[in-house]
């Protein structure tokens, strides 16, 4: 489906939702699966995710949520000058 462009943003809107429960055991879960397919994800797709990670508070980020935003990002290399950029302005919002 992802191959395809099946995955429309209210797909990913819903996968994101289902990972923002308060189970730890499905994030975790839907984590994986980000995980396992990040090859397969758009540009669109891995915009949507980052945002979604980069938005929320960083004092409530957890260990798994920083792992993703890696994860994500890490076979795409025609993005990734432009994904190191958007991380280092996160990253010192951390700061």
């Amino acid at each position: 489906m992802l191959d395809e462009h099946l995955v429309s943003t209210e797909h990913m809107e819903m996968v994101w939702a289902s990972a923002r429960r308060n189970e730890t055991e499905q994030k975790l879960a839907v984590y994986k699966v980000l995980k396992d397919v990040n090859s397969s994800l758009s540009k669109e797709q891995l915009d949507f995710l980052v945002d979604r990670v980069c938005e929320r508070d960083p004092a409530q980020l957890s260990k798994e949520e920083f792992e993703l935003l890696g994860d994500l990002t890490r076979y795409h290399y025609r993005y990734r000058e432009e994904f190191c950029l958007r991380f280092s302005e996160f990253y010192w919002v951390l700061l």
